[in-house]
């Protein structure tokens, strides 16, 4: 099991996906580029002002953390949910399953609401086996199937509406992700968390720092990465 981070601790958080790729460049002016590793998650965290009892626990709280390779799941504040909801208005159940991996960048997903229209840019994690992993959608999706209609001008129709005419096929969401998928990560059936999406993160060994305010710590600063044992 996963330790947890509440996001309301941090006043700061950095965090974006870090390509590890090296470029080189000829006389006649061609650049190679050659990616050496997968893409992963990285950033810094910095608390909002403690006291001195929770610098104290929580500087206990990430050597413990390093020195037992526990792993944290946390939520970015930003996408609780897909940008075009809030957690009261998002629809139906929270997660879906892959039901197939269509190349290595798309998957297809079956058990999210109908109704569901995700954005360019909407996170979601996959999990299986233990596994968690983190991604953006690489374009919008919206639901295929013939057991939705939409109205006149184009709007998705809901269980509430009267006018939804429930028809005999399914319905799924084809998803295109960034960063691309890993070779043999996940399989059909692996659980898509579209609700509080999950990043799976570590702390950084020797990252971790107070900030001093006159001269007195008042805050803890660190770094996480991705974990993706």
């Amino acid at each position: 099991m996963a330790e947890s981070f509440p996001s309301e601790y941090f006043e700061v958080l950095k965090i974006a996906l870090q390509h590890t790729i090296y470029s080189s460049k000829t006389r006649g002016g061609f650049v190679s580029e050659v990616k050496v590793a997968d893409p992963y998650w990285t950033g810094e965290f910095t608390t909002v002002s403690l006291t001195r009892e929770e610098l104290a626990e929580w500087e206990a709280f990430l050597n413990e953390c390093v020195d037992r390779q526990l792993s944290i799941d946390f939520v970015h504040p930003l996408y609780p949910c897909p940008v075009l909801y809030n957690p009261d208005t998002y629809p139906g159940a929270g997660t879906g399953q892959i039901q197939a991996l269509v190349d290595g960048r798309t998957i297809t997903v079956d058990g999210l609401d109908p109704s569901l229209h995700l954005l360019k840019g909407d996170r979601i994690s996959i999990e299986q086996s233990g596994r968690v992993m983190y991604y953006m959608l690489a374009q919008e999706s919206l639901p295929i199937g013939d057991t939705w209609l939409t109205d006149g001008d184009g709007t998705i129709l809901t269980d509430g509406d009267e006018d939804l005419s429930v028809g005999g096929g399914s319905v799924y969401h084809e998803m295109m992700l960034t960063p691309r998928l890993r070779t043999g990560l996940f399989t059909a059936g692996a659980t898509v968390r579209v609700l509080g999406a999950k990043m799976r993160l570590r702390i950084s060994p020797n990252s971790v720092s107070f900030v001093l305010q006159g001269g007195q710590p008042t805050a803890i600063s660190f770094n996480v990465f991705e974990d993706g044992r």
